[in-house]
This record gives structure tokens, C-alpha cells and sequence, in this order.
């Protein structure tokens, strides 16, 4: 009977310290060219299935808007290794700035204990675009470099997505599972 009640507690105490919504089943995404994996949750649809980077979207196909890239509350994560040489991670950042969104924010991120083949320092750039008056798409990069190898993991929403912070930090974890075979 004892033994019993003692299964009985340490069940109630697992389901009342792991609720399920809150473990999402994850997919593995492996770059046989890049060589890297990566994550992601299995909610999210891979698209461009064809090519050695991970490109997900958070919404149907039949969702998808024809002018615009997604809908209202849809938003997308890309994660790929720089595909010209960049001397540093700065550089592909300026690079990228370029392209008519405006910095509205940048900081590091370091993580002291990440594995050898883990990213041990992002930089994270958040980005304004205008597509047109109300609409604005934010972006959400990280950047990193394992192994002389640089790798982007971004973000894309519209602004004042209500999801906004849960979305970066779910775009921050599938980053921190980057890891990179030579």
C-alpha cells in the first residue's frame, strides 16, 4: 500500500511539474553540404524542402498571401551559413543592413558553457522594415560562427505581433541548438 501511494505522489508530482503544453515535439533538420542540425518545433512547416538550409513557417499554405510573404500572425525562421566570405560577423551584418530595414536593436549573447560545436557568442540585430503604410515586417537575426563558420538564424513577423517576445525566444532556443560537424 505504501509503495503504491508513493507512485501515486511522484506521478501527481511529474504532471504537476511538467504540464504538456508546455514540451513541444521538436523535428531535427540536418545540412549534409553545410554540415550542421538544428531543431525546430514540428508545429512549424518546413517549405523549400529542395535546399540545404531550414526555412519553417508558422502557418498553412494555404495561408499565404500572394503579395505579402505571410499572413497576420504568421511569421517565419531561417537558419543558414553565410553563403559569400565574410571576414567577420559584423561584416555580413553591415552587408545585410543595407537592404532598406533599419537597426532598432543589437546585443551580444554569450553562453560560457556551450558545446565546442555550439555557438558560444550571438549577436542579435533586430530590424524595421516598411512595406507600406501600417505595415511593418520585423526582423530577428542571430548571428554566430562555429568553427570558422558563420551562420544566421532569423526571425521574420509583422510588427505588433502580440507573440513578438515568444517568438524571439523561441527563434533564440532553435539557435541555441545549432551544432556544427567538421
Amino acid at each position: 500500500m505504501k509503495i503504491w501511494r508513493l507512485g501515486l505522489l511522484g506521478l501527481l508530482l511529474v504532471c504537476i511539474m511538467t504540464p504538456a503544453e508546455t514540451i513541444p515535439e521538436w523535428k531535427v533538420f540536418t545540412s549534409n553540404k553545410e554540415h550542421f542540425s538544428v531543431r525546430y518545433p514540428a508545429s512549424w512547416r518546413r517549405i523549400q524542402s529542395d535546399v540545404d538550409f531550414l526555412h519553417i513557417v508558422n502557418f498553412p499554405q494555404s495561408a499565404k498571401i500572394k503579395v505579402l510573404a505571410f499572413p497576420p500572425g504568421g511569421a517565419e525562421i531561417v537558419v543558414q551559413e553565410a553563403k559569400e566570405h565574410y571576414s567577420s560577423i559584423d561584416e555580413w551584418i553591415k552587408k545585410d543592413s543595407r537592404f532598406g530595414a533599419k537597426v532598432i536593436g543589437r546585443h551580444v549573447i554569450k553562453r560560457p558553457n556551450a558545446k565546442a560545436d555550439a555557438c558560444t557568442t550571438f549577436v542579435e540585430v533586430i530590424t524595421k522594415t516598411d512595406i507600406g503604410l501600417p505595415a511593418r515586417f520585423i526582423g530577428t537575426s542571430y548571428y554566430c560562427s562555429v568553427h570558422d563558420h558563420l551562420f544566421v538564424i532569423g526571425l521574420g513577423n509583422w510588427q505588433w505581433d502580440s507573440r513578438q517576445k515568444q517568438l524571439q525566444a523561441l527563434t533564440l532556443k532553435i539557435a541555441r541548438s545549432l551544432r556544427v560537424s567538421q
